[in-house]
């Protein structure tokens, strides 16, 4: 917070409508949407834990308060955060794209208050990672890999932390990267979970589901694979441009769109329950 109101009480808002600004390839509407790629891997990336954390509320719990908590909870903590990066970066003009997002915090800050500014993105960092750590562990668990619950949060950990030394540098390309390969696969997944939610399966599942180990692997990844395979002509990415994109650049990459409606037009038609067992 104390750096968000120092960075926004510096920074020209009106930059924002500068359409001389330097852009990426494609022009403004294609950075816009590159950009927005970009915020909403991270965003959508914790709805993939959703179940690890729902189940431990009461039964009795209001949907509504559900709804309402998240979207404020993402809204406040994400939307936050991208309008004081978004401060803090174009202060740091100097600082190289590549370079952590520390350095830029560094050359923005008074010098008395880096430390305490750095120790704030540690603290945030681990309690992060310690949720997304766990959730990985329970991942694994869930495709039956022998552990226990903490080894396998601890395993989680450490091939994370190994991961981090890898990519340390070049940090901005790889994490955007990264964020992208998220996005290429988790977007897809929703539209078939949406489609199952709203269309195809209303009625919810019975809890005993989750727990048969048979592996029934149907229609819902018909659907997810093939979502994700049509959105690959549109990707517009550092691994891969796919041929409507670099044949229309000024569109963006919008295969993560792309990607989710598939998913969700195909599941919303054949993922019908049919002969579904209980």
């Amino acid at each position: 917070l104390a750096i968000g109101l120092y960075a926004s009480g510096r920074v020209d808002l009106w930059d924002a409508g500068n359409i001389g600004a330097p852009l990426a390839d494609g022009g403004l509407f294609a950075s816009f949407i590159g950009s927005l790629g970009v915020a909403l891997s991270f965003t959508i990336s914790y709805s993939v834990l959703a179940s690890d954390y729902t189940r431990y509320l009461p039964a009795a719990t209001e949907r509504s308060g559900i709804w309402r908590n998240v979207f404020l909870g993402q809204l406040l903590g994400c939307g936050m955060l991208y309008m004081i990066g978004a401060a803090v970066g174009s202060l740091a003009l100097n600082v190289s794209p590549e370079a952590p997002p520390t350095e830029m915090i560094v050359a923005v800050v008074p010098a008395y208050f880096i430390i305490p500014a750095l120790a704030a993105v540690v603290l945030g960092a681990m309690t992060q990672n310690v949720l997304a750590a766990y959730s990985a562990g329970l991942a694994g668990l869930a495709a039956l890999v022998p552990s226990k619950r903490w080894s396998a949060a601890l395993g989680a950990g450490v091939v994370g932390f190994i991961l981090a030394i890898l990519g340390e540098g070049s940090f901005a390309s790889k994490y955007e990267l990264f964020l992208h390969v998220i996005l290429f696969w988790s977007l897809p997944w929703m539209g078939v979970v949406l489609a199952d939610y709203f269309i195809t399966n209303k009625r919810g599942y019975s809890i005993g589901l989750f727990y048969d180990q048979r592996h029934r692997l149907g229609r819902g990844l018909i659907s997810w694979v093939v979502g994700m395979a049509v959105s690959i002509p549109f990707m517009q990415q550092q691994l891969y441009t796919g041929p409507v994109a670099e044949a229309l650049p000024q569109i963006g990459d919008i295969s993560y769109y792309v990607g989710l409606l598939v998913a969700f037009a195909l599941h919303a038609i054949i993922g019908r329950p049919g002969a579904r067992t209980s």
